[in-house]
């Protein structure tokens, strides 16, 4: 028996499986975005990483392998919670490399998440650079929130 009444329990479930499809959606097209922008071959993806010091198209494949197992988890997955946490998982390790690109003092070039997809939008970097930092911040708020809810929900 759970503290919260079934509607509100049943509107929260809702929410919650919402939420775990638009990430793992997200998921899958910024991997799927930088898979493309990997295999390319543009000359900034030569460059080294200032965090991880790899070359930034080794970096891009990479980070796309794990956000395309992460996505394919949120989408066909089966314990709700595991997906909320890989969410927050890559969403946090998302934040951690901004972070830890800023504290390097590195200026050189925008960061290359989505490679050679930037072009191809029409935004310009500052606004792409927005809209992925919104896009981060939406998932680890409601990933962490809904991990924590969760941990109500299951009390007896």
């Amino acid at each position: 028996m759970s503290y919260f009444p079934e509607p509100i329990r049943t509107r929260f479930l809702r929410a919650e499986r919402c939420f775990i499809v638009i990430s793992g959606m997200a998921l899958w097209a910024t991997a799927c975005a930088k898979l493309i922008s990997a295999l390319l071959g543009q000359p900034i993806l030569k460059l080294r990483d200032p965090v991880f010091s790899i070359p930034n198209r080794e970096l891009l494949l990479l980070v796309a392998a794990c956000e395309f197992v992460g996505s394919a988890y949120c989408l066909f997955g089966e314990r709700r919670v595991r997906k909320l946490m890989v969410v927050n998982f890559l969403s946090a390790a998302m934040l951690a490399y901004r972070i830890l690109r800023k504290a390097t003092g590195f200026a050189g070039y925008d960061c290359p998440c989505l490679g050679a997809f930037q072009q191809w939008l029409p935004l310009d970097s500052g606004a792409l650079e927005l809209v992925l930092k919104g896009l981060m911040a939406f998932m680890l708020a409601f990933s962490s929130a809904f991990c924590s809810l969760e941990s109500c929900l299951s009390c007896r």
